[in-house]
């Protein structure tokens, strides 16, 4: 079976379909979920694009299903896709450990390459309030992870300028 790519989720009140395609468009998924059925359907399935009718109904599942993984907000316009702040309707618990992380960073700055001066992080925290800082390194962290699991690979660290 080819993967799902997209999703597409037509609303109802009791009993929704569900239609997927793969990367070339093909259906590779027909499905009736009732409402209960619908998080956990969609918690199962690898990451993909979800599309739903715009209505009142779709804010709600739209939701339901960000809280299932971590994404950050798009403002995409002409076919370019640009990811913004990560907003606050992700999982809680994984945003509070990106924040930690990004925390640790900062304590230990005087270890850590790239918060040396000329740095991204080291232009920041001349500038910026601590707090706000380690939020931006968090967000940032969280927009290379949820690139590298759309797009796969492997991190690679940026290479240390001299």
């Amino acid at each position: 079976m080819s993967e799902i790519i997209t999703v597409g989720l037509d609303l109802a009140k009791n009993v929704f379909q569900v239609h997927g395609a793969d990367g070339a468009g093909r259906t590779v998924l027909r499905k009736k979920l009732r409402r209960a059925q619908v998080l956990e359907f969609f918690s199962v399935i690898a990451l993909c694009t979800v599309a739903m009718a715009a209505c009142g109904g779709s804010h709600f599942w739209g939701r339901e299903i960000a809280r299932l993984g971590l994404v950050p907000r798009q403002h995409s316009t002409g076919g370019k896709q640009r990811l913004g702040a990560t907003t606050r309707m992700g999982e809680r618990s994984l945003r509070r450990l990106l924040i930690l992380g990004a925390n640790s960073v900062i304590i230990k700055r005087h270890v850590h390459a790239s918060a040396r001066p000329r740095t991204w992080l080291g232009g920041m925290l001349s500038r910026k309030p601590p707090m706000l800082v380690r939020v931006a390194l968090a967000n940032k962290v969280a927009r290379i992870v949820w690139a590298l699991m759309v797009k796969g690979g492997e991190y690679r660290a940026p290479a240390a300028s001299a």
